[in-house]
Parts: C-alpha cells; structure tokens; sequence
C-alpha cells in the first residue's frame, strides 16, 4: 500500500493548514486530549467518513467538516480517481485550529461534534475559496499578512458554523425527524454486528428517550428492531455471495452480522427472501 503523501503544509498565524493525497483506503484514528485542537476538514477528491460519539457524516468534494479533536474520532478516506499503475488517490484539507482561539467554541457539542459545513453556497463556499486562496498563495504571503488574515479564515468558519446551526433550527419538524433518523441510521450501520445494538442503546447514544426513538423511525414508516434485523439480513446476503467468502460457512458470516442464533437467522432469512442462506449461495454461485 502506497503511503500518505503530504502535498504541503503552511502556517497562517496559529493556523496550520495541511493538504493530504492518499494513494489508497486508509483509516485513521485520533485519542481524546484535552489540549487537542479543532479541526476543520476539506475534501478536494475522493470520499472521506467521519464517525465522531454518534455523529457520522459522509464527505464528497467540498463538503467541510469541523471536529472536536479533544474527543476521540475516526476519519476514512478513499479515491474516486483511478490514476496510472491502478492506484487511486484521494485528497484532502486540514485547518488545526487552537481550542483558545475559535469564538463559537462555546456553541452545545453537538455542533462542533462532525459538524458537516457545505462549501456550495453561501458562506460556506466564501471559506472555501478563502482557504484555497491561502494555500495557492502561501509562498508569496509573509508572516505579518498571514496572522492578519488568520483573523479572516476565523471569523468565516464562525459564521459557517452559526449560519448552519440557525439553518438546522428553522426546519420544519418532519425534516427534523428526518434528518435526525439518517444520523441513527448511519451509526447503527457501523455497528450491526455488536449485540448491543437495541432501541435502548441507540437511544441512550443519541441522547433521546426510547419513546422518541420509536417515534422517529414510525414517521419514516420503520421500526426500530425491523430495520436493524433487515440490515443485518442483507449484509447477510451480500457477503455470502463474495468471491472471498466462499469457504466461510454460512452462520459464521451470519454472526459477523449479529445474527447469533443460527435457526432464528436461517428462519429470518428464509422469510425474507423465500429460501434459506444455504440454498441462495449455492444457486448463486452456480449463475
């Protein structure tokens, strides 16, 4: 696997902005620090996943993201532009922002937890083009102009991150709701393979009762344990039929899905697609 390569890095006043090509998938983790900084993302090229407590967002060119470093967070990134050998590259921004200096860092938590900020319109877009200017201009720039316009780039992000906030509180109720059941989903997602993946839990994680959890997902004509079993079913299903799990037998793919009790699973599976997992991977395999 082709390392991280470092494009360029430059410091505006306590700023320090980084730019990032990857050559292939990576995961990378951060530990929680109570000194850690915000870090406000960028992606250029490729796709990046950010999964933070239980915020997880999903990153496409000029889709930002500002994070609070002090907690523990998880970012993937991967390319969507084959280039020559067949490797694929990816690539990003990082803005390392000092806890003391960022105004709105007394804004709730949640805001500034994964916070996804649009670079398409509006003064989202305006921080953008500010921050490619920085890194197009930094050779030319000296350090006098670079702390001044470090002030800049600070009071955009604030008023990114408040325009955001103002924007998510003036929706209707139902996209709300709809909103907030993405966010359930998505977590829940990373994590169908965990036992402990019930109402309960799902409802304690986003700080909700369970009573609103059920409510969320009956405006979106789901229920809670039904979603969760007919995940599960499917990556069931896909996984057995991969050319890499061809030796592995049936309930151990099950389990990698929390699917335990291997005759409640074989029941459920045959309920769902009219024929047991068994019997679907052998026709399968066979077309």
């Amino acid at each position: 696997m082709l390392p991280l390569m470092l494009v360029e890095s430059s410091e505006f006043g306590v700023l320090r902005l980084s730019r990032t090509r990857c050559f292939s998938s990576v995961s990378i983790g951060t530990k929680s620090s109570s000194e850690a900084p915000y870090v406000l993302f960028w992606v250029i090229g490729g796709r990046m996943d950010i999964v933070q407590g239980v915020n997880a967002k999903s990153l496409s060119p000029a889709d930002m993201a500002l994070c609070d470093t002090s907690r523990p967070l998880t970012y993937r990134v991967r390319g969507d532009e084959t280039l020559g050998g067949g490797a694929v590259a990816a690539e990003w921004v990082t803005v390392q922002i000092p806890r003391s200096v960022l105004s709105c860092s007394n804004r709730p938590e949640e805001e500034l937890s994964a916070a996804d900020l649009s670079g398409r319109c509006g003064a989202g877009r305006v921080l953008l083009n500010v921050l490619q200017a920085f890194l197009e201009e930094a050779e030319i720039i000296d350090a006098t102009a670079r702390v001044r316009l470090s002030s800049v780039l600070l009071e955009l992000l604030t008023v990114v991150v408040v325009e955001r906030a103002e924007q998510i509180a003036q929706l209707p109720a139902g996209q709300r709701d709809s909103s907030v059941l993405q966010r359930i989903q998505y977590f829940a997602e990373t994590r169908l393979a965990a036992s402990d993946l019930t109402p309960t839990y799902l409802a304690k994680s986003h700080h909700i009762s369970v009573r609103q959890l059920h409510n969320i997902f009956r405006k979106g004509g789901l229920t809670v344990s039904g979603w969760i079993r007919e995940r599960r079913l499917e990556g069931w299903r896909r996984d057995l039929v991969k050319p890499q799990n061809r030796h592995k037998p049936v309930q151990a793919i099950a389990q990698k899905w929390g699917l335990r009790n291997s005759a409640h699973a074989n029941r459920l599976f045959r309920e769902m697609y009219g024929i047991a997992p068994a019997a679907y991977r052998k026709r399968m395999s066979s077309e």
